[in-house]
């Protein structure tokens, strides 16, 4: 029997924030498609309490349509869940609201709803740039009976009795406005509280993580098949690697009584690396190769921690210059797992394939005659069937979310000619 997922997201949801001026809601719950293709997708989908949660999530759309700005928004708000106890009066926070139409002097919103330990948890606050205005948690009883463990409105909290919170007013008495009741509760050691946060500090992942912080000996031999291959799909020439022992002197020195007295040298990890043109010599990974490959095998580490280990992740363009393979390996890697998630975002057409994705994991994007970012997914297209060609359709704009740009050869003459006359009067 398989192992029933512990952690996962269920829906994330922005308002507010830099180019979304109303709610962008990503969901990951599935959504009742009964076509013949969709069911072939199952490796797309796992089950959590009787309901299909998908593994991933693409946004796709033109430049500047605010894909990025809506995985800045989402990690913007968890971010601040791990580091909000850090601002202080006379800080502000790190994000700008949307800047028409009055909305710059409203609140923001963040909501998310996802699963820790096994149950179900919606948490939201809303906040200005100066200060946390609202914030509130509730949890999902086996029964599916929504109950209330702390709302906060300004200065003014209440409390549910399904899951009591120990001694809550010793925390409200250290929650300033500018810090979150989640945050400080869990700094303070309740239990509750500080499960959920470790829920965002390692679960929920929002960026790629440094290889050489974890990478060892145990850890290379488990997975080097893996990292390898999955340098070779993306045309690496490295054909090896290896964790060394290295050891440099201690600049530090120690004198008592007139006598010099050297401390021990430093011992670290060091990856090493070696190439198909000379497979004897080593290379510093630190020092010697590009950061493209840096790049790659940061994201090859942290792959393998999500897929391992059930967790979520959020990327932005991971597949910017990269082979279309690498694009494919790694959703086909994250599709390969139990029950591990992917949000992403990418320029790349040819990922819109009803082939490859449900019509439920495909998302678009765009900006309306406002400047604000909405989205619309794949699925609330109804005339669109998956014998389709979804790649012709999105670039012909049945879905929207491409460029309006007339790029006519005549239409570019007259540009051209429009931009000589104007030198010339200059």
């Amino acid at each position: 029997m398989d192992k029933k997922p512990e952690n996962l997201l269920l829906a994330i949801e922005v308002e507010n924030m830099y180019s979304i001026r109303d709610t962008v809601r990503i969901d990951f719950r599935a959504a009742n498609i009964k076509t013949k293709q969709a069911k072939m997708l199952t490796d797309n989908i796992f089950v959590w309490n009787k309901q299909k949660i998908l593994k991933t999530i693409g946004l796709f759309g033109p430049n500047a349509a605010g894909k990025s700005n809506i995985i800045q928004a989402i990690r913007f708000c968890c971010q601040l869940i791990l580091d909000c106890l850090v601002h202080n009066e006379g800080t502000t926070f790190n994000f700008r609201p949307f800047k028409f139409e009055g909305y710059d002097q409203k609140p923001s919103r963040f909501f998310i709803d996802f699963v820790c330990g096994g149950v179900e948890y919606e948490y939201e606050y809303t906040l200005t740039r100066e200060e946390i205005k609202t914030e509130s948690l509730y949890f999902y009883s086996p029964n599916h009976r929504r109950s209330l463990i702390f709302e906060r409105t300004g200065n003014l909290y209440h409390y549910g009795t399904k899951a009591p919170i120990v001694r809550p007013k010793d925390v409200e008495m250290n929650t300033s406005r500018k810090n979150l009741f989640l945050t400080r509760a869990s700094s303070m050691d309740r239990e509750l509280l500080k499960n959920l946060y470790k829920f965002f500090l390692s679960t929920f992942l929002l960026h790629l993580r440094d290889p050489k912080e974890t990478f060892t000996d145990e850890y290379l031999n488990k997975n080097k098949a893996l990292i390898l291959e999955f340098l070779r799909i993306c045309d690496s020439d490295i054909c090896d690697i290896a964790v060394r022992n290295a050891v440099v002197q201690n600049p530090i020195t120690v004198t008592i009584d007139d006598h010099v007295i050297p401390q021990d040298p430093f011992s670290f990890k060091q990856i090493i690396t070696f190439h198909k043109a000379n497979p004897d010599v080593a290379f510093n990974f630190e020092t010697e190769e590009s950061d493209g490959t840096k790049q790659l095998f940061k994201l090859i580490h942290r792959l393998i921690d999500v897929h391992n280990n059930g967790k979520s992740l959020i990327l932005d363009e991971f597949d910017r210059s990269a082979h279309i393979r690498m694009a494919e390996f790694v959703l086909n890697y994250i599709h390969a797992s139990e029950s591990s998630q992917l949000l992403f975002s990418s320029h790349n057409v040819r990922l819109i394939d009803m082939k490859r994705f449900r019509k439920d994991q495909i998302i678009f994007v765009e900006k309306d005659d406002h400047g604000a970012t909405s989205v619309k997914p794949m699925v609330e297209f109804k005339e669109f069937r998956e014998n389709m060609d979804a790649v012709k359709a999105y670039i012909n704009g049945y879905f929207g979310a491409v460029p309006c740009i007339e790029t006519s050869v005549p239409v570019l003459k007259q540009i051209i000619k429009k931009q000589q006359q104007n030198d010339s009067l200059a």
